[in-house]
């Protein structure tokens, strides 16, 4: 029998793309999934959309964030968290409400995991995609050429985020190990899902990388990453040098969600595994020189030349300290 797999989708006033996304998932040549999707209070035509493709074909369920707390991150946390208390899944994936997947994308994914993967490791593999605009026109043909996507190691992960919930697969041992998330608390407001999940399997387990296009990824301005910019060049750096404040908080984001995965990780690591852990929470606490000779010797790269120089500066002037967390609880 072919594995299960479980599409977990987030939506919120999505009614302009949600069809084309559905479609390119009902398209796939891979057969065995189940899609669930969680509305966060859609007011348009979200929700009449989604109850046409259910009635359509049972292996697409609709689910409503009933709880009073709202945000995209939020939604898929808490759509995470009912399927770990339930029937169990091969594999998992999640899924934006505005891209379009290639049809062969879960069946190229779950092929590269059952031919790489190890038996009974947690592991997630994400793949490259192509960028298209508000109306489909494409933008790049790779991400990984505009951002250097492929998967360095495990320390990079937790002070670049390169991977993108929405092109990843997990196995079981990956999606369960992930503890329930607390969605009131407001560390879990700024907590990226992807972000979690690869920072899980950089350190317990292993990431694959897939140098395949599987899906059309949408940039427009409703997009939670609309505010990224995916070009690098000299002139930018200096342009985000003179608001060195934004780009400072900018960064302390990133780290930030690193904290917070590092505290949710201690009880469940080894000697070794909080030992590495540790290392990495001493260099973002600490910055500067400290941070400079650990990224030499452990090589941590944010993908382009341009991008790990404008990073490695913030991290060595150590300005984004006063915007960490802290007092994190988990």
């Amino acid at each position: 029998m072919d594995e299960s797999v479980l599409i977990l989708m987030a939506t919120y006033n999505g009614e302009k793309y949600i069809e084309q996304q559905i479609e390119s998932i009902l398209a796939q040549d891979y057969s065995n999934w189940h899609l669930v999707i969680q509305d966060d209070g859609s007011s348009d035509r979200t929700v009449e959309i989604i109850t046409k493709y259910c009635n359509f074909d049972s292996r697409i369920e609709f689910r409503i964030n009933n709880s009073i707390i709202h945000g995209a991150y939020i939604n898929f946390h808490g759509l995470a968290n009912h399927y770990k208390k339930g029937k169990e899944y091969d594999y998992y994936m999640f899924a934006d409400q505005d891209d379009i997947w290639l049809k062969n994308k879960l069946s190229r994914l779950i092929n590269y995991m059952n031919k790489y993967s190890k038996a009974k490791v947690a592991t997630l593999c994400y793949a490259d995609m192509e960028v298209i605009n508000n109306n489909g026109k494409s933008i790049a043909i790779s991400i990984n050429e505009l951002l250097g996507l492929k998967y360095y190691n495990a320390y990079s992960v937790f002070f670049s985020h390169n991977v993108f919930g929405c092109n990843v697969i997990m196995n079981k041992q990956l999606f369960l190990m992930i503890p329930i998330i607390d969605i009131n608390k407001n560390s879990t407001k700024i907590l990226s899902h992807d972000n979690l999940y690869t920072k899980y399997a950089a350190t317990f387990g292993e990431i694959l990388y897939l140098s395949e296009q599987l899906m059309k990824y949408r940039r427009h301005s409703a997009n939670v990453t609309s505010k990224q910019n995916y070009t690098f060049t000299i002139r930018r750096i200096i342009k985000r040098i003179f608001s060195i404040s934004d780009l400072a908080k900018d960064h302390a984001l990133t780290y930030n969600q690193s904290l917070i995965a590092i505290q949710m990780m201690k009880e469940q690591a080894n000697i070794e595994e909080w030992k590495f852990l540790e290392s990495i929470l001493n260099t973002i606490t600490h910055g500067g020189i400290i941070y400079l000779n650990y990224s030499r010797k452990h090589r941590i790269t944010w993908g382009k030349k341009m991008k790990t120089l404008s990073r490695t500066f913030i991290l060595l002037t150590g300005l984004y300290k006063k915007y960490l967390l802290t007092n994190i609880e988990y």
